[in-house]
């Protein structure tokens, strides 16, 4: 594919303290945090971004939308064989037919759910982009498949950033 899609990912650093930021944020999942093969768990996205429409006219909704995947080891299909998801790439499959990523959902977590309590346990990816299908009338999104830049891939990248932000080098 000539435009093949990248993840793309980006840490901000702010200038103040985020008070209360303990109560807003996960911890980033590592690979001893992942006791069990996410193949076999249910994770979860949310976001804010279009839920209906077509590519003329999204709809987006006033609350904050949540959506549950399975991860899948392929990323799709060719006419001649599957397409195996890179190492640096979650490629999910949603747990509810006609669940997805879409228009500015890029940039919103995907997190590992705790396997009884449902509770979030720690961030395992970032939405980084979605695929359409066309239908027949040209009016399908958001359905071909949603990809997730993978945080544990990218742990020492991102480590190694904040520390060296934390200690102002650049």
């Amino acid at each position: 594919m000539d435009d093949e899609p990248v993840n793309d990912l980006a840490l901000i650093k702010t200038d103040r303290i985020i008070e209360r930021s303990q109560f807003y944020s996960l911890p980033i999942c590592t690979m001893a945090t992942l006791r069990e093969q996410l193949f076999q768990t249910i994770i979860a996205a949310c976001g804010m971004g279009s839920v209906f429409g077509n590519k003329s006219k999204p709809i987006f909704p006033e609350t904050l939308q949540e959506t549950l995947f399975h991860q899948t080891h392929f990323e799709g299909v060719t006419p001649y064989s599957l397409v195996e998801c890179p190492m640096d790439r979650i490629c999910t499959h949603p747990v509810i037919d006609g669940g997805s990523i879409c228009a500015m959902d890029e940039g919103s977590p995907l997190y590992k759910l705790h396997c009884i309590t449902g509770e979030t346990e720690c961030v395992y990816g970032i939405a980084s982009f979605y695929r359409n299908i066309q239908d027949e009338d040209q009016t399908a999104v958001c359905n071909g498949g949603s990809y997730f830049a993978s945080v544990v891939y990218l742990q020492e990248w991102i480590t190694t950033t904040l520390i060296r932000n934390i200690n102002n080098e650049n």
